[in-house]
């Protein structure tokens, strides 16, 4: 999906109408806002910071077999199995390869993409051509396609990538409620979000009946997904007792992300995202 972008405000509210151009803006305007070192609101907290925060959390931990299990080789199955559960229909990302060429050549796919996977596993070494991202723009509803902050960024990831984050989750996912809050109903297998609006109801039940005053905080981080810590979400992870080769194979995803913007039908020179707030041991 296409969207017409007729002209775009820039910093200084001056009106941009060439089609490359805008591309340009956008691009920008992403550079920046995914750079946290750019952001002087923003908190930089040294490796010792947050090491302090996290020791008073006292968050759960894996046993020792949980962690071993992790480590284990991904196996054909796992593989095809993924494969098989990609959606169809989808955009492919910047390598042009759709969902349904997995599909149909898994047979052949499969072994080689085993030994793929296994070897970033293993080393934590990912070809950056793996991570580039096509990025595309939707305007958000009710808002003036105007300003680049009214857009919301689609970005089409190539399905090589995908597969291996999916292997990742798949094999981490049963550990997830041993080591989340139960007040964390998104993204954990078995809970739902509905759990949390029964809870919601029953807290306003609760204030009614014994007269109680209360206050109800509803937060929205922007890019909240796209702006996390990397270097924190590494350090939370080793706290869980995620072994640190594990850990090595996830962060490989955020090893060399690149993208480019494709506005008005033109594609962008590559955004690179930053890496200073990686805190590799």
């Amino acid at each position: 999906m296409q969207t017409n972008i007729p002209y775009l405000l820039d910093a200084n509210n001056v009106k941009i109408y060439n089609p490359a151009f805008i591309t340009d803006e956008f691009a920008r305007y992403y550079a920046s806002l995914y750079n946290l070192g750019l952001d002087r609101t923003v908190p930089s907290p040294t490796q010792a910071d947050i090491d302090l925060s996290l020791q008073a959390a006292h968050l759960p931990s894996l046993s020792p077999s949980q962690a071993t299990d992790l480590l284990a080789a991904f196996t054909e199955e796992e593989v095809l199995k993924a494969i098989k559960a990609l959606p169809k229909n989808k955009a492919p990302g910047p390598d042009g390869f759709l969902n349904l060429y997995y599909q149909v050549f898994a047979s052949s796919l499969v072994p080689t993409l085993t030994l793929f996977f296994n070897d970033i596993k293993n080393t934590g070494i990912i070809p950056p051509e793996m991570l580039q991202a096509t990025v595309v723009t939707l305007p958000k509803p009710g808002k003036a396609p105007t300003h680049c902050a009214n857009f919301r960024p689609i970005s089409l990831l190539n399905v090589d990538a995908k597969l291996y984050a999916k292997l990742l989750a798949t094999r981490l996912g049963p550990l997830l409620p041993s080591l989340i809050a139960t007040e964390q109903t998104g993204f954990v297998p078995g809970r739902q979000t509905c759990d949390n609006t029964r809870r919601f109801y029953d807290i306003i039940d609760l204030a009614h009946r014994t007269n109680t005053s209360g206050l109800l905080l509803a937060l929205d981080a922007e890019k909240a997904f796209d702006r996390l810590h990397w270097g924190y979400m590494w350090l939370v992870l080793l706290k869980f007792g995620l072994p640190t080769q594990f850990v090595h194979s996830i962060m490989a995803l955020y090893s060399a992300p690149s993208a480019k913007v494709l506005a008005s039908r033109f594609l962008d020179r590559a955004v690179r995202y930053p890496r200073q707030y990686l805190f590799w041991p």
